[in-house]
C-alpha cells in the first residue's frame, strides 16, 4: 500500500460488519452514540 494514498476517498463507500449476540444492546449504543436509527431484519 502506497503510504502517499488514503485509504478511504471522501464520498466513496464504506462497510462495516459488527457480529454481535445482543442485538437490541448495539442498536441502543450505536444510535446514542451516532445518533444511528435501526428498523429489524432477518440475519
Amino acid at each position: 500500500m502506497d503510504a502517499q494514498k488514503p485509504v478511504n476517498v471522501e464520498g466513496g463507500p464504506v462497510w462495516i460488519d459488527l457480529g454481535t449476540h445482543d442485538i437490541e444492546g448495539a442498536a441502543e449504543f450505536y444510535s446514542g452514540l451516532f445518533g444511528w436509527e435501526f428498523r429489524g431484519g432477518s440475519p
